[in-house]
């Protein structure tokens, strides 16, 4: 019993999950249509920094009506339904993975909290030696630190390659 309210609960956070990807899909296509463009016509939008942004939110729509239609069938749930989440029992509940996916939104909100704190290349290695080191990337923990300074370093070695500004530290 106790599994299958888990499944439904985890069922339900994907039907949520949909609806929030798929507000915010929308946000980024508007928002990237909205960039300057340096030339008029669809090569102008082509060569605008708003392009990968709408090449990535026109998938992230995709997929989130994709993650809501397949909720939806195994719910059996026609569009009109409520769907209701109890966030005390999802926080209460014994499963890894919740707690998993707990620490990485902390650990995330706290990378990005502190960029003005520390500078960008130090702060990603630590963010990715800590994600990696508890996701358990590899069983060995050098290995996992390795793997951190190393696209630490790539970030860096790429972003001074083609000029792109980082966030400053300190």
């Amino acid at each position: 019993m106790r599994k299958k309210k888990i499944k439904i609960i985890f069922l339900n956070l994907d039907f949520l999950t949909s609806i929030i990807l798929i507000g915010f899909s929308i946000y980024v296509i508007y928002e990237s249509i909205r960039m300057p463009t340096w030339y008029k016509g669809i090569l102008g939008f082509l060569a605008s920094p708003g392009f990968f942004p709408f090449i990535v939110g026109i998938f992230l729509l995709f997929l989130s009506v994709v993650l809501m239609i397949r909720t939806i069938k195994k719910l059996n749930l026609s569009p009109n339904i409520n769907v209701n989440i109890n966030i005390i029992d999802i926080i209460k509940s014994k499963s890894l993975e919740i707690k998993r996916g707990i620490v990485v939104i902390v650990s995330t909100a706290l990378y990005i909290h502190f960029f003005k704190a520390l500078p960008f290349t130090i702060l990603t290695f630590i963010y990715l030696a800590f994600l990696f080191c508890f996701l358990k990337a590899s069983p060995k923990v050098w290995i996992n630190i390795v793997y951190a300074l190393l696209a630490s370093i790539a970030a860096y070695g790429i972003t001074q390659a083609l000029q792109i500004p980082l966030p400053q530290g300190w």
